[in-house]
């Protein structure tokens, strides 16, 4: 009995204790805590926020980057259609190619596709430059107001005016339009590499 009496006396007392000063060491203990705990743990809680918040943000533009690549991506698709397909325009048909060798003299400068016609400018680094017209035809030559030549057994008709000469034949379906500046034998050298 003498232990239960003990034993009671102890509870007693240390209730009486805690009665008296369990409150201040309550607080005590917290802020103790508080002083070193609550500094590294709202470190590390502060920096997995921001470190889940870094990833959200990553992800809702790279989200927003897809959305906008998939919408340009199928705007530009669609342009771009609707830009090859023209209503009611025939294609230009493809340049006709030089089937002959130029002069050393004589080189292409450029050209164009005009219609029907192809037109090559072609340098001359003698004397003077040529504009020869390639151009698919069935119709015939309008020999009017023109001189005609043969060149290597075809026939050629010119025309020399104050601006320019002018050299026409046909050969194989494709009429020839030749012209330069100042000399005629220019055109009939050329011509002579075609015929």
């Amino acid at each position: 009995m003498k232990n239960s009496h003990e034993n009671d006396f102890f509870k007693e007392i240390a209730n009486r204790y805690v009665d008296a000063y369990g409150q201040e060491l309550q607080q005590e203990l917290k802020q103790q805590n508080i002083q070193y705990t609550t500094p590294i743990l709202d470190e590390r809680v502060h920096r997995r926020v921001s470190m889940h918040k870094v990833k959200r943000v990553a992800l809702g533009i790279s989200a927003l980057a897809a959305c906008l690549l998939i919408v340009m991506t199928s705007s530009l698709l669609r342009y771009n259609q609707k830009s090859n397909i023209t209503p009611n325009v025939k294609p230009t048909p493809p340049v006709i190619p030089l089937s002959f060798v130029l002069p050393v003299n004589l080189s292409v400068s450029g050209t164009e596709q005009d219609q029907e016609q192809s037109i090559y400018r072609l340098h001359d680094s003698l004397q003077d430059d040529v504009v020869l017209v390639l151009e698919e035809t069935d119709r015939n030559i309008n020999d009017e107001d023109m001189t005609a030549v043969k060149i290597n057994g075809y026939r050629a008709y010119t025309r020399k005016t104050a601006d320019y000469n002018l050299l026409i034949f046909k050969k194989n379906g494709i009429l020839y339009t030749l012209t330069c500046r100042y000399d005629v034998s220019t055109l009939v050298e050329l011509g002579k590499n075609i015929l």
